[in-house]
Formats: structure tokens, C-alpha cells, sequence
């Protein structure tokens, strides 16, 4: 059995680790439009960027 500290330090770890990644995803959708002039793609260009990414980041 795991201590009472113990299970709240996993439980604080599983939500920091929850909250970097919906910043992370903030962070992109924010940055498209810039994404979409720098690299001159339409808005299915921006979706595949969005796939790529979330495809990458979800790998490890």
C-alpha cells in the first residue's frame, strides 16, 4: 500500500503533468496564425501542423 503522502504527491505529478500539456496545446493554437503566414499555408495546412504535433508530443 502506498502512504498517504505518497499518493498525493503521484496525484499532484498526474495533474502538473495534465496542466503543461494543455498549456503546451494553448501555446500552438495561439501560434498558428503566425505558423500559417510564416510557412504561407491555408487552414488544412494548419490542421496537419496541429496533427504533427499532437502526434509528436503524445509519442514518448
Amino acid at each position: 500500500m502506498l502512504s498517504a503522502r505518497r499518493r498525493w504527491t503521484v496525484l499532484a505529478v498526474c495533474c502538473l503533468s495534465m496542466f503543461l500539456v494543455g498549456l503546451d496545446t494553448t501555446i500552438v493554437n495561439v501560434g498558428l496564425p503566425a505558423i500559417g503566414r510564416g510557412l504561407d499555408v491555408d487552414t488544412r495546412g494548419l490542421e496537419w501542423i496541429v496533427d504533427a504535433y499532437t502526434l509528436v508530443l503524445a509519442s514518448p
